[in-house]
């Protein structure tokens, strides 16, 4: 602990400065849940008045997936969801139309890249939603009960949801910003 408080504040040529440091708990490849200490950083989301969040998004190369960059990026996507109290982000939020998200399941949030639309529910159900684009506006919306994705993951392995209940609402809805769909409350 004494050598991550002293890297708390300092900042080494190059890096990010470590203000904050907030854990990040994913899933690696093999399913194993690994628990990371990264800093608070996070990237800018746009304003409701961007054309780019009510456009289609373009699908990720493979290849993209294997860039530090990239990579790094998605790190960021993930803190700046946390840092707004949000459940899910698209990257159309923060100005890239690429079909990624991130949605959080049971505390654990998962990067989505091009999702495919499997299968939905016939049942529907009325819910409370917000949207990180629209601050403050919340307004009810039908959505599927029952709703499965097809997609990979951050590491180009194929990834499967079928979900049921609020992850289900949380899917359509970052599902809905990769086809240029915006809640307005």
């Amino acid at each position: 602990a004494g050598g991550l408080q002293q890297a708390i504040g300092q900042q080494v040529a190059g890096e990010r400065p470590l203000d904050r440091l907030v854990a990040c708990a994913e899933h690696d490849r093999h399913g194993v849940r690994v628990v990371r200490v990264v800093p608070e950083v996070g990237v800018d989301r746009i304003a409701v008045s961007d054309p780019r969040l009510r456009q289609r998004s373009e699908e990720v190369k493979i290849e993209e997936l294997k860039k530090p960059a990239f990579q790094a990026w998605l790190d960021d996507l993930v803190d700046t969801m946390y840092k707004a109290d949000g459940v899910g982000i698209a990257a159309a939020q923060v100005g890239r139309s690429i079909r990624v998200f991130v949605a959080v399941e049971k505390d654990t949030p998962h990067v989505v890249i091009n999702p495919v639309v499997v299968k939905k529910t016939w049942r529907t159900q009325d819910g409370e939603e917000g949207c990180l684009s629209v601050p403050g506006r919340y307004g009810i919306v039908r959505r599927h009960y029952g709703f499965k994705v097809r997609a990979i993951d951050r590491f180009g392995e194929k990834i499967e949801f079928d979900a049921k209940g609020f992850f289900a609402r949380v899917l359509q809805h970052e599902l809905d910003h990769c086809d240029g769909v915006l809640f307005v409350g």
